[in-house]
């Protein structure tokens, strides 16, 4: 226990840093909100260095984005930004990487898309384009009560097929999973749509090649954990080693509360060396 003498101490470092990142976020947001003027044609990493250099905003794409996009660190980004905020900007480009940002305390962080990590491979440029393509098709509002899983799977495909779109739905759900209804909001895209089927139902999609698939979710957890990786460990914490086997996989883990503090601390450091082997070997 802390001595109470020692509160006052402890906490006024803990208030600075609080508004410390309060202040920076707040300083973020008002830089999103104005107009820039930037001529973009380079790989994306070097894309994100000049808006930094030109708008004075950090932006962050870890190793996941890169392992997602079609040619990882050399993948090209070409935009002409003008008369347009930063936010506007950021969206229009990471909606075409099948990416997403959020405003953190320090930088604005990208993300891939959910979908984007279910494929399990770096993506397509028609993947890309599938999503973007599905972030804009709008449902009408009376698809926005209740549809099961095969209502909304074709109510997509219509609408995909009456656009004219070269991508179509793959209905592999089965059976049982087609019954399950799926709440929907009176507004947006497809892509939320297939979104909240994923969040409220046990069957899952993801974009490959020119399908729009819907799978269980058991089946993609099965796909993704043979996925073959390399990896090498030596002398790192058990729970540390899963964490890294989650993300590479991109699976979830669902680990006990208190079992890896159960593991007996002489076992619990692992030294593995893994070459092109399943995450579900490992």
């Amino acid at each position: 226990m802390i001595p109470r003498k020692y509160l006052p101490a402890l906490i006024v470092p803990l208030l600075a840093t609080f508004a410390h990142a309060q202040s920076s976020s707040a300083l973020i947001n008002e830089a999103l909100d104005k107009l820039i003027e930037i001529d973009l044609d380079t790989t994306l990493p070097q894309a994100l260095k000049t808006i930094e250099d030109k708008t004075g905003v950090p932006i962050h794409a870890g190793k996941q984005v890169y392992d997602t996009l079609p040619w990882g660190e050399q993948t090209k980004l070409t935009a002409k930004i003008s008369h347009q905020t930063l936010r506007q900007s950021l969206t229009a480009i990471s909606g075409k990487l099948g990416l997403r940002f959020s405003v953190g305390d320090e930088a604005v962080d990208l993300q891939p898309m959910p979908a984007l990590v279910r494929i399990g491979r770096r993506s397509t440029i028609e993947e890309l384009t599938a999503l973007d393509a599905l972030s804009n098709l709008k449902l009408d509002d009376k698809e926005g009560a209740s549809l099961t899983v095969a209502q909304l799977a074709r109510n997509i495909d219509t609408k995909l097929n009456a656009a004219k779109s070269a991508y179509d739905i793959e209905d592999r759900a089965g059976d049982e999973l087609a019954k399950a209804e799926i709440r929907l909001p009176k507004t947006g895209s497809a892509l939320d749509a297939l979104e909240e089927m994923n969040r409220q139902s046990r069957a899952t999609w993801y974009p490959w090649g020119r399908s729009i698939v819907i799978i269980p979710k058991e089946e993609l957890v099965r796909t993704l954990l043979a996925k073959p990786i390399t990896m090498r460990w030596n002398g790192v914490d058990v729970a540390q080693v899963l964490t890294e086997l989650s993300r590479r996989s991109g699976v979830d883990f669902t680990i006990e509360p208190g079992a890896v503090q159960r593991i007996p601390p002489e076992s619990r450091v692992i030294k593995l060396v893994l070459e092109n082997v399943s995450s579900k070997q490992a």
